[in-house]
C-alpha cells in the first residue's frame, strides 16, 4: 500500500515542478518581449523628430530644416541643434554655416542599429529559454533543482539584456563621435561636386567630395537599398531665386553599378551648403 502512495506523491511533485517551470519561462519571455517593445517604441519616438531652427547670430537670419544625428548637433556652431532621423539610418551629411557665421564643412556618419540588435537579443533569448526548458523537463526530479535552474535562466536573460543595451549605447556613441572633417573654406565661384557610385557586386556605396581642386574621399562601406533621399538647403546651378528648401524624395533612384553626380556653385561668400544623404531600409 505504501508503494502506490509514494509513486503518486512523486508524480504530483513532478507535475507541480513542470507547471511552475513552464509558468516561469512564459513570464520571462513575456517580460523580455514587453521590455524590447517599450525600448523600440521609445527609440522610435526619440529619433524620428525633425525640426526647423533659426540661426540668429548671423548677418541675416535664415530658417532651415536640419536633419542629422544628435552627436553631430554638439559640433554645430552657434544655436543650431539636430536630431536623429530614423531607427535604422545610415547617414552622411555636409554641414557648413549660413551668411558669414563660419566656414567649417564636415561630414558626419551616424549608424543606428537598434532594431537589428534587439532582434538578435530576442532570438538568442528564445532559443536559450527553449533549450533550457527541454533539458530541465527531461532531467527534472527535484523541486530545488528546478527552482535553481529557473532562477538561473532569469538571471542570464536579465544579464544578456543589460549587456546588450550597454554595448549598443557604447557602439553607437563611438561611431557617431567620429566626424570626417573637410578643412577648407567656401568662397564665391567655387564649385562643389558630390560624386557617388555603387558596387556592381555588392550593395556598398562610396562617395567623394570635390571643392575646387581639392578631392575628399569617403570609402566607408554603406549598406544601401535602391532608394535615395536628398534634403538640400542650397542655391544650385539651376536656381535663380533666393534661398529655399528643396526636398527630393526618391528623385535619384539607383541600383548596383550606378553612378550619380550633384553639383553646387558657391554664389555668395560663406553661406551654408547642407547636403544630407540618407540611405534607408
Amino acid at each position: 500500500m505504501s508503494q502506490p502512495l509514494m509513486f503518486s506523491s512523486s508524480s504530483s511533485i513532478v507535475v507541480v515542478v513542470v507547471v511552475v517551470l513552464v509558468v516561469g519561462v512564459v513570464v520571462v519571455v513575456v517580460v523580455v518581449v514587453v521590455v524590447v517593445v517599450v525600448v523600440v517604441v521609445v527609440v522610435i519616438e526619440v529619433v524620428r523628430k525633425r525640426r526647423s531652427y533659426t540661426v540668429s547670430s548671423c548677418s541675416s537670419n535664415s530658417t532651415f530644416t536640419i536633419v542629422s544625428g544628435s552627436k553631430m548637433a554638439r559640433r554645430l556652431p552657434h544655436s543650431m541643434r539636430a536630431h536623429e532621423t530614423g531607427l535604422i539610418v545610415i547617414a552622411s551629411g555636409w554641414l557648413a554655416v549660413i551668411d558669414g557665421c563660419s566656414s567649417r564643412l564636415e561630414v558626419v556618419v551616424v549608424v543606428v542599429v537598434v532594431v537589428a540588435v534587439v532582434v538578435v537579443i530576442i532570438i538568442v533569448t528564445v532559443v536559450v529559454v527553449v533549450v533550457v526548458v527541454v533539458v530541465v523537463v527531461v532531467v527534472v526530479v527535484v523541486v530545488v533543482v528546478v527552482v535553481v535552474v529557473v532562477v538561473a535562466v532569469v538571471v542570464v536573460v536579465v544579464v544578456v539584456m543589460v549587456v546588450a543595451v550597454v554595448v549598443l549605447v557604447v557602439v553607437v556613441a563611438a561611431v557617431a563621435a567620429a566626424p570626417f572633417k573637410l578643412p577648407f573654406k567656401l568662397a564665391p565661384g567655387k564649385r562643389i561636386v558630390v560624386r557617388g557610385s555603387t558596387s556592381a557586386e555588392s550593395q556598398s556605396f562610396s562617395i567623394s567630395f570635390v571643392v575646387g581642386d581639392n578631392v575628399y574621399k569617403d570609402d566607408r562601406p554603406f549598406m544601401i537599398k535602391p532608394r535615395f533621399d536628398a534634403n538640400l538647403v542650397v542655391r544650385n546651378d539651376k536656381t535663380s531665386k533666393g534661398w529655399g528648401h528643396e526636398e527630393k524624395d526618391g528623385g535619384f533612384p539607383f541600383t548596383r553599378g550606378s553612378e550619380y553626380e550633384l553639383k553646387f556653385l558657391v554664389r555668395e561668400e560663406y553661406y551654408e551648403v547642407m547636403v544630407q544623404l540618407l540611405w534607408t531600409f
